[in-house]
């Protein structure tokens, strides 16, 4: 949902909302726009706060209702929507212009830019305002712009701003599983929050604040307590190695040379690896030219062959 509030157009998520299709008692919601957006301004309604949202969520009984809870909204709506002015639907305006309806204790206001933008709005009056932005070339240009219009420009997107900010940085991955998917999305917001909020408290105070990056990066130590991991290192074997059993004296396991060999006693006992079939190895007897591996297979076949 995107749900803006004009206190600081900062991105930090206020609330949230998982949607499941139904009810708790398990029938299919109706009017979703108008549920969702009542349900999540609850804590902020009756103080005379103002909530941004667009299209999807938008109607005049939306904003009548919210009034009613002493909360003022502003946003894009569809034309077709019930109770919105007659006289707005099909207008035709040249760029530039506007035309405004009072609808209740709303008004519907329709702009043409490039295309027509309707908005409606319980928290500005039906005039215009010159202002100045970049147009065609980096050229800047004047345009007559409704106070509706110029109000949700500035305070409408908080939401994309926070999706943007947890893209930077991207935890966990893509799951089938939705709880998974959550955890991380918990995990994430509630970092991209923190942070918002140390950027807030360090700008008051005057001092230095870290980037993003440089945020996570201490977070991350703070959170492994001074913990480091600890590769260990395999201690090598001895490649070579002398038989010291009786009778079997000359015979050495060592690296032959080439490519890897099926072990001959674990081909001759089927023993076998998952990945690439038999049991291969680079080690064998030097003194009989045979490629036994260097584990158990190496003694054993020689006291097989002195038995025979």
């Amino acid at each position: 949902m995107d749900v803006g509030m004009p206190i600081y157009r900062i991105g930090y998520a206020f609330t949230f909302a998982v949607y499941t299709g139904r009810n708790n008692d398990g029938s299919v919601e109706t009017g979703l726009g108008h549920k969702v957006v009542m349900e999540m301004t609850e804590p902020m309604q009756g103080c005379y706060r103002q909530i941004y949202f667009d299209n999807f969520f938008n109607s005049p009984q939306l904003q009548l209702d919210l009034m009613k809870v002493k909360t003022y909204s502003c946003g894009t709506i569809r034309p077709n929507r019930k109770g919105f002015p007659d006289s707005l639907r099909k207008v035709k305006l040249k760029r530039g212009e506007a035309n405004f309806a009072p609808c209740g204790d709303m008004v519907a206001s329709t702009w043409q830019d490039k295309c027509t933008v309707n908005v409606l709005s319980t928290n500005s009056s039906p005039e215009m305002q010159q202002i100045t932005r970049i147009g065609k070339g980096g050229k800047e240009e004047s345009v007559m712009k409704p106070n509706a219009v110029i109000s949700y420009n500035a305070f409408m997107g908080g939401v994309d701003l926070h999706d943007q900010n947890r893209s930077y940085y991207d935890l966990g991955r893509t799951s089938v599983k939705w709880r998974r998917y959550l955890f991380w999305w918990f995990w994430n917001s509630a970092i991209v929050n923190s942070y918002i909020l140390y950027k807030l408290k360090r700008s008051s105070e005057q001092k230095p604040v870290m980037n993003h990056f440089q945020y996570r990066h201490l977070l991350a130590k703070q959170l492994c307590g001074g913990q480091q991991s600890v590769r260990r290192v395999a201690q090598k074997r001895k490649i070579e190695r002398t038989l010291s059993v009786e009778g079997l004296l000359g015979h050495k396991l060592v690296k032959m040379p080439g490519r890897k060999r099926v072990c001959v006693l674990c081909s001759a006992e089927g023993r076998k690896t998952v990945k690439v079939g038999g049991v291969q190895t680079t080690f064998g007897c030097e003194q009989c030219a045979v490629n036994p591996c260097k584990s158990m297979c190496f003694a054993k076949y020689h006291n097989q062959s002195l038995l025979k």
